[in-house]
Parts: C-alpha cells; structure tokens; sequence
C-alpha cells in the first residue's frame, strides 16, 4: 500500500527518509489488529527492518470493546516494512517548487450545524454526562495531495509523517507527539489549547502570553494531561507517572499551541501502550470512553487517518508516533482527499468562536512555498549601511516569525567581510537575503539617481484597484513572496506608483515605499494593523516624533494636503495623487 516514507525527527533536525519496501501488513478487521501491530514490531526486531505505517482512530474498538465499531472505506491499521533508512537536512531537496499547487478545500459542514453541536456538547456538559468534548469535521477537494503540499505544511512540525504508494497518499504535519518510546521510557506529549499568530510581531507575542494564561485553555490542558497521565499509568508496573512540563507554549506557522508532557518507565510492546493509551486523549475528550460515544453520535462520517496515529518503528526498539492532526489522505483510485479539523468544546464555549478556531487550523492548507526567504534593502554610504541596527532588528523580528535560522552575530561577520570587500567611496544598494537555514547570500549594486528626484519633480501616485489583506502575514514581513506588490504594479501605468488599500479601505503603502501623508499641518502614517511593512526609516521618524500613525480612510483622502514615499535607501520623496 505504501512503498515510499518520510519522517521528521525532531531531536536530530532532519528527515528520515525510507525506501525499498519489503513488505505491508495490513489490519482491515478489528480482530487482526492486534496481531498484526504484534507482528510488525517483531519483524522490525528480528528482520532489522523500520516499520512505517498508521493506526486509523476507528481501530480504537480493537483495544477495547466499549469504544464504538464503525467501518471505514480503508485499513484499518497499514504498516510498510522498510530495509533502508537515509537521512537529509531539507525537504526542498525532493521536490521541485513548479510542482505547487493550493487546492480549494471546502469544509463539509455548514457553520449552523457545526454551532448547533456545540450546543448540544454545552448542554451534555450541562447535565454532568461529559466534560469536555474534541468535536471534529471534514474538508474536501477532488485533487490529491502531493509531496509539495507536505513540504509546504510540514517544514516546521516536530512529528510530520509522509507516506506514499499506487492506492494512497498521506502527508501529516503533526505537532503533536502521542507517544515516544527509547530505552525504557515512555512519553507523551498532549496539545490542548490553541490561538492564531497574529502577522505583527508585538500582537503576535501577546497572543502567545493570552494562550499561557487563558483559564479556559488551561483548564482543557490539566484535563487532558491527567487523562494521559492516567493512561501511561495503565502501563507502569509502579504506577509512577511524572509531568515534566505544564502550559508550555510552541510556535506554529498558523498557530500557538499549549503542551504538556508526562513520561513513565516501563517496558511494553507496541500492542500494550496502543491498547493503554489509544485514542489520544487530546482528540477526544473526558471521561474517554463516553467521549468517543457523544463523538460517534454527532459526527457525521469517520475520521479515518485523522487523529489516529503515524509514525515509525525501528530494529532497535526505538517507536515514535504522531496524533494525526493536521492530517490530509488522498485515496489515489478515487483521486478525492479529505482533511480533518477540530477544537476542544467546555462548558463555556462559544460556538461561533469554536467555529472560528476550525478556520484558524485549517490555515495550514495554504500555508506558503517553503522556498521563500527573508531580505532587507540596504543602502551604504562612505563604507557604512545605514540604519544597520534597525535593519537586522527587522530581520530578526521575521526569521523568529517565520522559524527561520538567524545567527546576529554571523550575520554581523558576513556584512562586515562584504564591507571591507567594497569600494567605501561608491554608495551601494545592498540586497542580503535569508533562507530558511540562515544561508546569508547577497547583491550589491551602485546606487543609481532617482531621474524624478534629481529634477525636483514629484513622484506620481494613483490607487491600486485590488484590495490587500491586512492580515496578511506577507505584508508585514520582507519576504521574496512579493505578489501583492507586483499585482498593485502592474495595474498602474509605466512610472506611476501605485499606492495601495487594504480590504477596509485604508491607505496601507506603496510597492517598495511607505506613505507619509499630511492632514491639518501634521505628518501621519499608516499603522500596522491596516497590513503594511515596518520600514525601518518609517520607526525611525515615529520614535523621533516626526510622524505619527493614524489610518487614513479613502473617505478622507481629499482632506490630505501633502504626500511622500519614504524608505531607507531612498529617503522622503514627493509625491501627488492622480486620478487617472
């Protein structure tokens, strides 16, 4: 069923990557699931082999009879064995970027029905019959994921799983650990509590400090962790089970997410610890065994692949498996993928905000080509970049957004190496970009005059048709992702700058230039919030007090008396607004 495999391991920084398959096992029926998960472990011991494979969330009623049986369109558990294991740093290795595409998922349940369980849940909490309820829904496209979708969604997610074969697809870029098992310790790690990253680097900040201290997140956070603890405390001969961390926060590209992590010592098989610990507690909800009752009652179709579990099993002993969330499969006969979404519903709830948190983890999906990376602009006058401080502040502030590698004190060694490489009496244009390794590369050009400029004529500004989103995280941030901008060029005449509007019909910038506008004789710029980038030269004139934010409505644009275009390598430049 699968001939191909990749794995992250998150302790190395790398990926596994697994081929020359020597055989599958497969589980269709509950009563072989056991025993194939028994004889896949020892095969993996006695060949030398690595077993990479799934166990879908309805198998759970093969680990105990009380949980619901429900058919699935697929195995039940499905495991490759696999001779050679290989290692490589990047992913964007595999694949080539031409290769990308973004599907058009569509959730397969309407937003009344998805509040409407809400309140049923609320209600059953209400009446004592439950606690807390991981309630899940579907999305659908009719193309099939690829390699490129995994390596977009997966780059920065410590258990990402990917497999691969003639009948099925699956890309899972799981944060999440059910558990791990080396050297006689077994652990977990469960996620619950969750908030969306916000584009600017201070309110992105603060919702990672609201999501630590949210009462509600961490109270669904103690009970589940008790619930694992529980759970691994089934497998210990002592019953001793410790937390190491409560309420830890990680960073995610769409997403902050609350962890916890409890670990015990025991020797147990893979059968054991499924049978003590299957389905994660995360995914379900308190007390388990009627939370997977409610669950099989309200949701509509079986979760399949989503919040089972994937990972690997290696000669050693070694086991690793994921909670499949964030999880996409394609069946490649029907070519139709699904992807499960899902939140943690408590007695205080907001079912339009629950819904709104499915939005916020479907995100993923169009999570950008990894193959971006991060630049800043830079003039050098007399041997000397200018604003170099701000500048690599900026840089910082977005390679810790992006999980960039960013070393300032390599950094400051490549520029001052360039710098002493560079004709000091020439002024420069500098161009350093950053991958997402931290490879620093760069172009340097002489300045060239600015014609308009150098005549004492103004610059010609006229706005762009297209709205930008203010929340999108690519304005905020100076990236290679430039699309917005080439857009709003391109819909402007040869010469004009266009001086773009964000959705609420807000001035927001230019194409490579803030905007400074004057208004009842004071000098303004647009905030952040209406979706624009930092300029570095743009803070330095706010720190001084020489301009301040305020947004500006193209319902008051006539009441504007001046205009400039200002960034670092240029300076303030002038301009006038057309209209045509």
């Amino acid at each position: 069923m699968f001939d191909r495999a990749i794995v992250r391991n998150a302790k190395k920084g790398n990926w596994a990557v697994y081929e020359n398959c020597q055989d599958v096992l497969v589980a269709s029926e509950h009563r072989s699931v056991l025993s194939v998960l028994k004889t896949v472990e020892e095969r993996a011991s006695s060949d030398g082999l690595y077993a990479v494979g799934y166990v879908a969330y309805e198998a759970s009623h093969a680990f105990d009879r009380k949980f619901p049986q429900r058919h699935i369109d697929m195995p039940l558990v499905c495991f490759a064995l696999f001779a050679n294991e290989a290692h490589i740093s990047s992913l964007t290795d595999l694949y080539s970027p031409d290769e990308q595409t973004v599907a058009d998922w569509q959730l397969l349940e309407s937003r009344e029905s998805f509040e409407s369980k809400v309140d049923r849940i609320k209600s059953m909490i209400g009446a004592g019959e439950v606690y807390q309820i991981n309630l899940t829904s579907r999305m659908s496209n009719q193309s099939q994921v690829t390699l490129a979708d995994f390596v977009r969604w997966s780059l920065d997610m410590p258990h990402a799983v990917f497999l691969t074969g003639p009948e099925m697809t699956v890309c899972s870029a799981s944060p999440e650990l059910f558990f791990e098992r080396d050297e006689g310790v077994v652990w977990s790690k469960p996620m619950k509590g969750t908030v969306g990253r916000k584009p600017e680097a201070v309110a992105d900040e603060a919702n990672a400090h609201w999501l630590q201290a949210s009462t509600k997140n961490r109270a669904e956070n103690v009970m589940i962790t008790d619930m694992v603890r529980n759970d691994l405390a089934r497998l210990s001969c002592t019953g001793k089970v410790s937390v190491d961390e409560l309420f830890g926060v990680e960073r995610y590209p769409s997403v902050w997410q609350m962890t916890s992590t409890v670990k015990t010592e025991v020797s147990a098989s893979i059968a054991d610890i499924f049978t003590a610990l299957f389905p994660a507690a995360s995914i379900t909800g308190a007390p388990k065994h009627a939370a997977v009752e409610v669950i099989d009652r309200l949701e509509d179709s079986p979760r399949g692949l989503y919040t089972g579990a994937l990972g690997v099993i290696a000669p050693s002993g070694f086991a690793s498996f994921n909670v499949a969330i964030r999880t996409a499969w394609s069946d490649l006969r029907s070519k139709k993928s699904r992807f499960g979404v899902g939140c943690g519903i408590v007695w205080d709830s907001d079912p339009s905000d629950e819904f709104e948190e499915l939005q916020t983890k479907a995100r993923i999906l169009k999570q950008p080509d990894p193959g971006f990376h991060l630049f800043e602009t830079m003039g050098i006058t007399k041997g000397k970049i200018t604003r170099l401080v701000r500048h690599l502040s900026r840089l910082e502030k977005s390679a810790q957004y992006w999980s960039f590698a960013f070393d300032k004190q390599s950094v400051e060694t490549y520029l001052a190496e360039l710098l002493r490489s560079i004709d000091s009496r020439q002024q420069w244009r500098l161009r350093l970009q950053l991958n997402r390794c931290g490879a620093l590369s760069h172009t340097l050009h002489p300045v060239v005059p600015d014609p308009v400029a150098a005549h004492g004529e103004c610059l010609s500004l006229l706005i762009s048709p297209t709205p930008v989103e203010s929340k999108d995280p690519f304005l905020i941030h100076k990236t290679s992702r430039r699309e917005a901008y080439d857009r709003a060029v391109a819909e402007v005449p040869l010469g004009v700058s266009p001086l773009l509007v964000n959705e609420l019909g807000h001035v927001t910038e230019s194409a490579i230039a803030n905007v400074v506008y004057q208004m009842g004789g004071r000098l303004f710029t647009p905030p952040l919030t209406d979706g624009l980038l930092p300029g570095v030269l743009r803070d330095e004139l706010i720190d001084e007090g020489t301009v301040s934010e305020r947004s500006l409505p193209l319902a008051d644009i006539e009441k504007v008396e001046s205009w400039w275009l200002i960034n670092s390598l240029r300076g303030w430049r002038r301009c006038e607004l057309t209209r045509s």
